[in-house]
């Protein structure tokens, strides 16, 4: 869905490492709990990662797992959750990119739905 994308991997491998080690983050974070969650954020944001980065790899993994979802008919729940998230994404990276807010605490409402 993405010829950009998928360019960029080829070209620059590290980039294709990076990604797979954000959803393997992802993933672990999504299986723990709150402290676990909120220490990460603490990590990412005391550590200056490029968190509009970040939320771009999780954007595109939300998506296709919103898509995968559609295909195989899982319920409308599910559904429901991934577009919240999604949404709740596409809005941190906007305030991220576009205002003077606090990154520890946008990326800390998004844990609470994760």
């Amino acid at each position: 869905g993405s010829p950009g994308v998928v360019i960029d991997f080829v070209n620059f491998p590290e980039k294709l490492k990076n990604y797979k080690e954000k959803i393997k983050e992802l993933e672990k974070i999504q299986e723990g709990g709150l402290a676990l969650k909120f220490r990460y954020v603490k990590e990412l944001t005391d550590r200056q990662e490029n968190l509009r980065e970040i939320l771009e790899i999780w954007l595109r993994h939300f998506r296709t797992l919103l898509v995968n979802n559609l295909r195989e008919g899982i319920d409308g729940a599910s559904l429901s959750k991934l577009k919240k998230i999604l949404n709740l994404l596409q809005q941190t990276n906007y305030f991220l990119s576009t205002t003077n807010v606090n990154s520890r605490l946008a990326l800390e409402m998004v844990m609470l739905e994760l």
